[in-house]
């Protein structure tokens, strides 16, 4: 297996997975920030750093952001890859790589975001994963695209996925 890195992945920020023993190449992916040589059209991962980055994708950049999760409808196993749990997710914006100094500016809450992300798995079916930190979120990317190159299940990703009946209530 041979693991794509998108070209557009921020410098610093991308995971290394040459102790897996798998090459990784950079080059541009049509969305998401992971997959596999010969497998783009099959999975694609796009990872979310902190809640930050992911509120900018949800409210200051919707529109590109809606359009990347209609292009990852047509791929056949779509999930974005959060290197922050679901609790740190509904703190927002306590842990989000946002300054505390803007806090108070930042639009959107971390329900309103769930409430999108579930929203974006109802209409393109791109399933969000939640992961405690970047080194589970790296082994979890590596483990999803390992099963799918093998052919194995991928019944591990419940543990970290929003419920697949999750009706916006906590």
């Amino acid at each position: 297996m041979v693991i794509i890195s998108d070209s557009r992945e921020k410098a610093g920020f991308e995971y290394d997975f040459s102790s897996y023993g798998v090459e990784t190449i950079v080059r541009k992916l049509g969305c998401g920030d992971y997959s596999y040589q010969l497998g783009e059209d099959i999975i694609t991962l796009d990872r979310k750093r902190n809640s930050g980055e992911l509120c900018s994708n949800l409210y200051k950049e919707y529109k590109r952001f809606s359009a990347e999760m209609a292009r990852m409808e047509l791929i056949e196993h779509s999930f974005i890859l959060c290197e922050f749990s679901l609790q740190t997710l509904l703190e927002f914006p306590i842990n989000s790589g946002i300054p505390p100094r803007y806090h108070k500016r930042v639009r959107g809450s971390g329900l309103g975001m769930l409430k999108k992300l579930e929203t974006f798995r109802e209409r393109h079916g791109v399933r969000t994963l939640f992961c405690e930190n970047r080194f589970e979120a790296q082994q979890l990317c590596y483990d999803i695209l390992r099963s799918i190159y093998d052919g194995t299940p991928l019944d591990f990703v419940d543990n970290y996925a929003l419920g697949e009946n999750y009706d916006g209530t906590l």
